[in-house]
């Protein structure tokens, strides 16, 4: 029996649709990792699966302002790394508050490995 809390799963998370306000879809699918990241103003969802065939480090997120490349790291609430075939939900909320119309680009990083953009799927919902 272990003594660890249980994980939240992407089936666990709250739809995003559930905030109030404008939000964008940001996608990521490379090297074995699927990334959905749903931003809205006061926030947002980041949802993983690990497919890599190792555990990722524990996630992070960095919004860069489309006006200036200000960064903004998110705080992912609960990091905890991802071992391969895992999906996990983690809900995200800002240093800053950026709009999401004000977004320029978004970085995800697993612990100390930057992985890359994530990009726009389908504009702003």
């Amino acid at each position: 029996m272990s003594c660890e809390p249980e994980r939240p799963t992407v089936a666990d998370a709250p739809p995003p649709s559930v905030q109030s306000g404008p939000r964008s879809t940001y996608t990521y699918e490379r090297f074995g990792v699927t990334a959905v990241l749903h931003v809205h103003a006061s926030g947002g969802l980041l949802e993983v699966t690990n497919r890599t065939g190792s555990t990722l480090g524990r996630p992070g997120i960095v919004v860069l302002e489309a006006s200036d490349g200000r960064p903004h790291a998110m705080d992912v609430r609960a990091p905890t790394p991802i071992t391969d075939t895992e999906s996990v939900a983690f809900t995200l909320s800002p240093h800053r508050r950026v709009e999401p119309a004000r977004i320029g680009l978004i970085l995800l990083s697993f612990g100390s490995d930057g992985y890359g953009a994530l990009v726009p799927s389908g504009g702003p919902q």
